[in-house]
C-alpha cells in the first residue's frame, strides 16, 4: 500500500478538529431537521477552513504579503462563522467584540432606556410608547451555547451579547401595551 502524500497526512490536532466538525454536522443534520441559512453557513465555513489553512501554508508571506494578509482575513471570517471567536479575534481585532459578547451572561442587560415617544393610536387618541434599545444584529454560531444564537446589540451604548432564545420586542401590538 502506498503512503499518502504529505499534503494529505493529518496531524492529531487536525483529526480532533475533524471529529468535532463531524459531531456538529451530525447535530445539524439530525433526522428530519432542516438547516437554517445560518446553519448552512457554519457548514460551509467548516469546509472552507481546511482549504484556507492549506493556502496559508502554501503562501510565502515575504513574497506575497498582501495575499497572506487577505488569506488570514478569510481564515478569521470562517473561524468567526463557526463560533471560534477567540481564535478569530487573535487574527482580526474586529472579532474580539464577538468573543466578549459570547462570554457575557445571557441575562446581562445594559442600563439604557428606550426613548418615550408621543404618538396616537388608530382612534386618534394620544399615547406614549417606549422604543426598545436592543436589536438583533446577526445570528451567529456560538461554541459556548452549541447552537445558533442572536447577537443582540444596544443601539445606545453598543453593548453586544450573544443570547440564546432572545425574543425581540413585539411592536405589532404596541397600542395595547402602551394603554395598560
Amino acid at each position: 500500500m502506498e503512503s499518502l502524500p504529505d499534503f494529505l497526512k493529518r496531524t492529531p490536532e487536525q483529526i480532533a478538529s475533524e471529529e468535532s466538525r463531524q459531531t456538529i454536522l451530525r447535530d445539524l443534520h439530525a433526522k428530519g431537521a432542516v438547516q437554517t441559512p445560518a446553519e448552512m453557513q457554519v457548514g460551509h465555513a467548516m469546509a472552507a477552513e481546511t482549504a484556507i489553512r492549506a493556502n496559508l501554508a502554501a503562501i510565502d508571506r515575504t513574497e506575497h504579503p498582501d495575499a497572506y494578509a487577505q488569506t488570514l482575513s478569510q481564515l478569521a471570517e470562517v473561524l468567526a462563522t463557526q463560533g471560534k471567536f477567540m481564535e478569530a479575534g487573535s487574527l482580526d481585532p474586529q472579532y474580539k467584540t464577538l468573543t466578549e459578547a459570547v462570554d457575557i451572561d445571557d441575562d446581562h442587560k445594559c442600563q439604557c432606556v428606550g426613548d418615550k415617544v408621543q404618538t396616537q393610536n388608530a382612534r386618534g387618541e394620544p399615547i406614549t410608547v417606549e422604543i426598545p434599545t436592543e436589536f438583533v444584529a446577526a445570528e451567529v454560531f456560538s461554541e459556548k451555547h452549541g447552537k445558533i444564537v442572536s447577537l443582540v446589540v444596544c443601539s445606545r451604548c453598543g453593548l453586544a451579547n450573544a443570547k440564546e432564545d432572545f425574543v425581540p420586542a413585539d411592536l405589532s401590538n404596541i397600542e395595547k401595551k402602551s394603554e395598560k
